[in-house]
């Protein structure tokens, strides 16, 4: 059985594989990666998942985000990608 699930509802059952011994049950994460042309997409996305940013916190989110460049036709790890982001956000 293949269950693709975009909210992460059946990790608990990766969690609980030992109760299936007869079962083979793996666990798959997307490969997401940000490159230069859709690094925009994270600040869009982090405003989809909380309130927003405030003017003030966009402010220093744009900053951030200018120091970590990402070359033309270069990719990043998004996991990467938003721990450099993190620790830009950190220094300032």
């Amino acid at each position: 059985m293949l269950i693709i699930d975009p909210h992460g509802d059946y990790i608990g059952l990766y969690r609980c594989k030992n109760l299936f011994p007869s079962v083979d049950i793996k666990l798959y994460y997307p490969h997401l990666e940000v490159r230069s042309e859709s690094k925009d997409l994270v600040g869009y996305l982090v405003s989809q998942m909380t309130q927003g940013l405030t003017d003030a916190q966009r402010e220093r989110y744009d900053e951030a985000l200018e120091k970590v460049a990402i070359r033309e036709k270069e990719s990043k790890k998004l996991r990467d990608f938003i721990s450099r982001l993190v620790a830009e956000l950190d220094e300032i």
